[in-house]
């Protein structure tokens, strides 16, 4: 059996950024935007008990002002989240 490595590719971010790591590149970079059109909604679906829906609508609640990212010295690894607010 022969194996090979395969590099992670670069994803593309706003500001033609590009970076192997999501967390970094939204950032750093800002999301991708086709078009010009900042996106205002983005819908989704929960499938779960009772139980699971009402804690995954409560973590969208905790996480849309935002998450304070941890004191490391691998800053991509624990990096800030905007959160869901307006800009």
């Amino acid at each position: 059996m022969k194996t090979r490595f395969l590099p992670e590719p670069e994803l593309q971010f706003g500001n033609d950024g590009k970076h192997i790591d999501i967390r970094f590149g939204l950032m750093q970079y800002g999301p991708l935007i086709q078009n010009d059109e900042l996106r205002k909604e983005i819908l989704i679906g929960i499938v779960g008990t009772n139980k699971t829906i009402e804690a995954v609508i409560h973590w969208f609640a905790v996480i849309q002002g935002g998450i304070e990212g941890k004191q490391s010295n691998k800053s991509n690894r624990n990096c800030s989240g905007a959160g869901f607010r307006d800009q």
